[in-house]
C-alpha cells in the first residue's frame, strides 16, 4: 500500500518507541512479554494524537481527582515546595490542565514547540527559556522568583542534561539530570513527585509520591526509582526519545537494535491493516 509523508513520519516515530521501549524493559521482562506491549503502544499513539488535537484546539482537557492534587499541594506554599515530574502521558497538556484548574505552574524548556508553548501561555503556565539564561545561577534565580510570586516549579527528572555521575535506571548505568535534586537542596524546599499520565483523549491522571524532605546525594537515584515504577506500570506512555537518558549506557543501544526485525515485522503488519 501507500503511506503518506504524515504516515510515514508517524511510522517512524513508532519505530523509534517500539526499539527504546524494548530496551527499556529488557531488564524485566522477558521478550515475547515485550512484543506482547507493542498493540498498546500502537493504542496509545492514536489516544495521544486525539488528545493533542484537542489541546491544541484550546479544548479543556481535564484531571482526574483534581480536587485532591489541588488540595495536597495547598498544604504547601510554592516557596517550600519543587516538583519533580518526568516526560511520561502528555506532560504539556497536564501542566496546562493544572493551570487552568487554578494550580498556578511554572515549567523550563528548551526548543520546545512554539505551538506547545503558546497554549501553555495561554492557560497560564509561567515558562523559561533556558537556552535564553546566563548561567546556572540566573536560572535558579529566575525560578525563586516565580515561586515567590505563587508559581509550583515543575523541573523534569528525566531532562536531558548533562551529569557527571551515573544512576541505576532501569537495568542500566546511566547519566540524569540532577538539577530537581540540586535546586531543592540550594533553596531549602521539599521535593514532591508528580507525574502524570493519559486517561483518555479528553482526561488525565497522575501518580504523587512521597515529599522528599531531605534531598540528600541519594535523591535524584530515589526520584528515578518513583519514575521507573510508573514506566514498568505504564510504559507505552512514557516519552522514548532518540536523546533519552536510557541510551546514554551502551549496552541499552546494543538492546534496543537486538529488537529491530521484531520491530519492523511487526510495525509493516501494522501498515497493511491500515
Amino acid at each position: 500500500m501507500t503511506i503518506t509523508v504524515e504516515k510515514e513520519l508517524e511510522a517512524s516515530q513508532l519505530l523509534e518507541q517500539l526499539l527504546l521501549l524494548s530496551a527499556g524493559l529488557a531488564h524485566f521482562r522477558p521478550k515475547d512479554e515485550i512484543l506482547a506491549v507493542y498493540p498498546c503502544v500502537a493504542q496509545f499513539h492514536s489516544s495521544y494524537r486525539r488528545l493533542d488535537q484537542q489541546f491544541r484546539e484550546g479544548h479543556r482537557i481535564h484531571i482526574s481527582r483534581v480536587d485532591r492534587l489541588r488540595g495536597l499541594l495547598s498544604t504547601y506554599r510554592p516557596v517550600d515546595l519543587v516538583l519533580a515530574t518526568a516526560h511520561h502521558g502528555h506532560f504539556v497538556a497536564f501542566f496546562s490542565a493544572c493551570a487552568r484548574a487554578e494550580i498556578p505552574m511554572a515549567a523550563c524548556y528548551r526548543s520546545a514547540s512554539q505551538s506547545y508553548l503558546a497554549a501553555l501561555r495561554q492557560s497560564g503556565v509561567a515558562l523559561v527559556d533556558l537556552d535564553a539564561m546566563r548561567s546556572v545561577s540566573h536560572i535558579f534565580d529566575t525560578f525563586d522568583e516565580l515561586r515567590a510570586k505563587g508559581h509550583y516549579l515543575a523541573l523534569m527528572i528525566d531532562a536531558p542534561f548533562a551529569s557527571r555521575r551515573r544512576y541505576q535506571f532501569l537495568g542500566y548505568s546511566i547519566t540524569a539530570s540532577s538539577m530537581p535534586a540540586l535546586y531543592a537542596r540550594r533553596c531549602g524546599a521539599l521535593l514532591l513527585p508528580l507525574i502524570g499520565h493519559v486517561v483518555s483523549e479528553e482526561r488525565l491522571g497522575y501518580a504523587v509520591g512521597s515529599p522528599v524532605a531531605d534531598v540528600g546525594t541519594e535523591c535524584t537515584q530515589n526520584l528515578l526509582r518513583f519514575l521507573e515504577e510508573i514506566i514498568l506500570e505504564q510504559p507505552e506512555q512514557y516519552a522514548w526519545k532518540a536523546n533519552s537518558m536510557v541510551l546514554s549506557d551502551a549496552s541499552a543501544r546494543e538492546n534496543a537494535f537486538s529488537f529491530a526485525l521484531d520491530a519492523l515485522r511487526w510495525r509493516e503488519s501494522m501498515n497493511h491493516r491500515i
